[in-house]
């Protein structure tokens, strides 16, 4: 029990400290100098993310002069702003730029930056803790990957990161880009206009009805495979790990280029296969038609229903990978 009252305080203590640090700051950052991290040493009750980088040119890492920067500071601003008396998540950064922080890399043996490690609260039950300098840096540790390009897409990542081991999420607004719109504006009205002005000169009523027809299935599809959700996150059309490409993501929330293909043609393969099965249901068999026979008939439908099953059964799959409680699958295919 004594152990227990001391384990609170020490917490209480350190953890007081580090938030008005982090309010002191501009960015809600807490900058390490000296290689000090004697404030994150003994039993903790919360959440660490711990930044090694370099703003250093001589060093050349681009990306932490750039992108890192910027994804850590709005982050950081948007928790403290979300999360004004918040205790569970601290944001601190150990430049190489400061050369006192030279001593803390060398001891952890690091090679090169940028690394993001999320570190998990202490176990309180544990009668053993880590109390030198350096001591919460040796514990197990989570990595953060910037996967995704685009700023955007990757604060996005990094929230779903954070809100997986934290248990918080961050409201992440998207800012207004004029430029995407002026694009969005040209490629969508400007053909419009066009076919207004000449088509009806251009073409008989017959073809422009099949146009339109042909138009509004395929914008229908693109739209329900997901593709301006894609477009908004920045995600790349694939990605790759240690086993090689990655074409379908495994979360609800977030899904590669490539997968906008992927859904299009299965929803028309799917789409096709009912229309031939409504089609086959009414279909005469005659000695002159193409399925001369009852059996041949009987045998094109059992071959289009197996094919859309074995389709919906894909569906399902690629739905099962994303969301493993999924109840309603069918044959998993992937």
């Amino acid at each position: 029990m004594l152990l227990w009252w001391f384990w609170l305080i020490c917490v209480f203590a350190d953890r007081n400290t580090l938030h008005e640090k982090s309010l002191q700051s501009f960015d809600n950052i807490i900058q390490i100098t000296n290689g000090d991290f004697s404030d994150f040493s003994g039993p903790r009750d919360y959440f660490s993310l711990v930044v090694f980088t370099s703003t250093d040119p001589a060093h050349g890492c681009r990306y932490c002069m750039g992108d890192l920067p910027r994804l850590i500071g709005e982050t950081a601003s948007l928790w403290k702003r979300q999360n004004l008396d918040d205790k569970s998540l601290f944001f601190t950064v150990v430049d190489l730029a400061d050369a006192s922080n030279f001593e803390l890399i060398e001891a952890m043996g690091m090679k090169d930056v940028p690394h993001v490690w999320l570190f998990r609260p202490s176990d309180p039950d544990s009668i053993t803790h880590n109390n030198d300098n350096y001591g919460m840096l040796r514990e197990e540790h989570i990595e953060f990957r910037p996967t995704v390009s685009g700023h955007h897409g990757q604060l996005e990542l990094m929230n779903r990161f954070l809100t997986q081991f934290t248990g918080k999420s961050l409201k992440v607004q998207q800012s207004f880009d004029s430029s995407k719109f002026l694009k969005v504006f040209l490629v969508t009205f400007v053909p419009i206009i066009i076919i207004k002005k000449f088509g009806a000169k251009s073409f008989p009523a017959a073809k422009r009805k099949h146009g339109w027809l042909l138009f509004s299935l395929l914008f229908s599809l693109v739209s329900l495979s997901g593709y301006q959700f894609t477009m908004q996150r920045g995600a790349p059309f694939v990605a790759y790990n240690e086993n090689g490409v990655i074409v379908i993501s495994g979360g609800q929330h977030y899904q590669f280029g490539a997968e906008i293909i992927i859904i299009t043609a299965l929803y028309a393969a799917l789409a096709a296969s009912l229309i031939a099965l409504i089609w086959l249901g009414s279909y005469k068999a005659t000695p002159d038609s193409t399925l001369s026979t009852e059996t041949a008939k009987s045998l094109a439908i059992i071959i289009t229903a197996i094919t859309a099953f074995l389709l919906y059964s894909l569906l399902t799959s690629i739905i099962l990978r994303k969301d493993h409680a999924y109840p309603y699958g069918l044959i998993k295919l992937i």
